[in-house]
């Protein structure tokens, strides 16, 4: 009796299978790690993009102070007043100036006086909505000035409160 050593058709078609789903479950461990590693650099991105503008935006506020003469704001007294249906604010920042943070065709932008707005938000980054909502911010109340504002684009949503670092106490 001779034995012939090798494989049979069977044998082969088995282990070329059992090869397949190998390398297929390789591949995908590794497409899936490309995506995972795409939308994690897109998420650190957005985030660097809008966190320098909350930060810029949330110590403006802050420092923001009590316009007593009506030369910013619409009345004596204000602290902040908003504009554009809810999507810019006004105030008198710390150095005396008036100031504006407001959208405008999809970019946020800044006004510091009589000098031309600029871009806080980076081109590349469309911004679809700002809405600012104001607490406390006239005389007639007890309350410390307090602006909570919304930012929403196509990678998400993010908002903040601040409140204004010097008391609102009547003068």
């Amino acid at each position: 009796m001779s034995h012939k050593s090798g494989f049979t058709l069977i044998e082969l078609l088995v282990a070329m299978f059992v090869f397949s789903l190998g390398v297929g479950a390789a591949l995908n461990l590794f497409l899936s790690g490309i995506s995972f590693q795409k939308s994690a650099s897109s998420f650190e991105e957005f985030s660097s993009q809008t966190s320098a503008f909350f930060e810029y935006t949330s110590r403006s506020l802050r420092q923001a102070s009590k316009d007593l003469s009506a030369t910013c704001l619409s009345s004596q007294g204000l602290n902040y007043e908003l504009f554009n249906n809810s999507s810019g604010i006004k105030f008198m920042n710390q150095k005396g100036e008036c100031q504006e943070i407001f959208l405008e065709a999809g970019i946020v932008k800044e006004k510091i006086g009589a000098v031309s707005a600029v871009n806080l938000t980076p081109e590349n980054l469309q911004v679809s909505a700002l809405v600012f909502s104001l607490l406390g911010a006239g005389q007639q109340d007890d309350i410390q000035p307090r602006v909570t504002f919304t930012m929403t684009t196509s990678q998400g949503t993010l908002q903040t409160t601040v409140s204004q670092r010097t008391l609102d106490v009547l003068r």
